[in-house]
């Protein structure tokens, strides 16, 4: 990909989360995925890292490498001609160092926005420093910037994912803390998952000093509408690993029925070769 063609890609991702508009990012794992969201119309694509890990038969949370990883990234981003943000998981490494490599090596292969997660992969339940997790930040701002490519920042929070025990109240406003420190350390938008109610949202997009990131649906879990979000406030929307998840549960009924019943009806609802001939045709 040449740098002009990313410096535009990256130029209008960023213009995406300007003004009052909700961008709806739906999340990629593989070039069949991606090229069937980008013909669906969505101006932008996003990757799992699930999803990636789960087609290369990895379990998530950081247990394949951060090349492995990239390679996938990297097969994405230079297929669609839509703008691809990356989910970099915990950037593969803890050091303001390991992230800056991290997103260094991302921009080269072609995305134009990321995640910078503050939860630690390797111990469950657990949140880094809020002090830590700024000088991430500020290192993974810093690459960006330093590569000339526009480039959004999503910096994730996880209090509602990691301490469910603890009372809404005292997560809401955990996640309220860190957004705000994040935004002040170099992110462009701050990602919360695990919220799906209304009042929950609202007080995040009203105290969160930057354009917010949720769930459309996650782990069994159907979020608002998105006219519904966008009048909460919600300026970005993505899914996670869940239309992964999804394809794979599919896969099983399929599976299921066959070895159970002996019929095939899932096939009434095939694609058929030459749809995806001519979706792979494209460039």
């Amino acid at each position: 990909m040449s740098t002009y063609t990313q410096h535009a890609k990256g130029k209008a991702f960023v213009n995406m989360h300007q003004g009052p508009s909700l961008l709806l990012l739906p999340n990629a794992w593989d070039i069949g995925s991606a090229l069937m969201l980008q013909q669906a119309g969505f101006p932008a694509i996003a990757t799992t890292s699930a999803g990636i890990a789960y087609a290369l038969g990895f379990p998530d949370n950081e247990r394949m490498s951060r090349s492995q990883m990239l390679e996938a990234v990297e097969n994405i981003a230079t297929r669609v001609v839509v703008p691809v943000t990356a989910d970099l998981e915990a950037e593969y490494g803890r050091t303001p160092n390991a992230v800056a490599e991290t997103f260094r090596q991302a921009i080269l292969a072609g995305v134009v926005g990321g995640n910078i997660e503050d939860g630690d992969p390797h111990m469950a339940g657990m949140l880094l420093d809020i002090d830590e997790a700024c000088e991430r930040i500020r290192a993974a701002r810093d690459a960006a910037d330093a590569s000339g490519i526009p480039f959004v920042l999503n910096a994730r929070t996880d209090p509602f994912l990691r301490h469910p025990q603890l009372p809404r109240n005292a997560k809401l406003a955990e996640a309220i803390r860190r957004g705000n420190a994040y935004r002040e350390a170099g992110a462009d938008c701050i990602f919360v998952p695990s919220v799906a109610d209304a009042e929950t949202i609202k007080h995040l997009t009203a105290e969160i000093d930057a354009p917010v990131n949720v769930l459309g649906a996650y782990s069994g879990t159907v979020g608002l509408p998105v006219h519904e979000l966008l009048d909460l406030g919600v300026r970005r929307v993505t899914l996670g690993g869940s239309l992964a998840l999804a394809s794979l549960a599919l896969i099983r009924r399929v599976a299921q029925e066959i070895q159970n019943n002996g019929t095939f009806s899932y096939a009434e609802q095939a694609l058929s070769n030459r749809e995806m001939n001519e979706l792979f045709a494209t460039v």
